[in-house]
């Protein structure tokens, strides 16, 4: 076995995540960070993408559920974003997702939080 480690970083997503009611009120820019461990034994081989993850796709689901979820908490777009990638890629033995909101605070450059899960 060949474990390796899928990553996207800094993704750069326009949607509504926040508390405060001007956080609901308009788009704002998050930017989503996803790593997902796997097997790149067969990728390696075959130099196939049909046998490893597309990370294209990856990067669609999250944004996807980070759109359209709507989500209140940061926390709560993590959790939902671990979930959803280990259940649609069942080769994956672990994954963390952090996201980062870049214009919230003044003095700080962003502010966020990251989950990881393992099978």
């Amino acid at each position: 076995m060949s474990t390796g480690t899928i990553r996207i970083e800094e993704l750069t997503v326009h949607c509504v995540i926040g508390i405060i009611e001007s956080e609901r009120l308009r788009d704002q820019r998050i930017l989503i960070d996803a790593e997902l461990d796997t097997d790149f034994s067969a990728a390696a081989a075959s130099d196939s993408i049909d046998d490893t993850i597309n990370y294209a796709v990856v990067a669609e689901h999250l944004t996807r559920l980070a759109v359209e979820g709507r989500f209140y908490l940061v926390e709560a777009y993590v959790s939902h974003a671990t979930q959803l990638l280990l259940d649609r890629y069942p080769q994956v033995s672990r994954v963390r997702v952090s996201v980062r909101k870049p214009d919230i605070l003044p003095a700080a450059r962003s502010v966020g939080v990251s989950l990881e899960r393992r099978r």
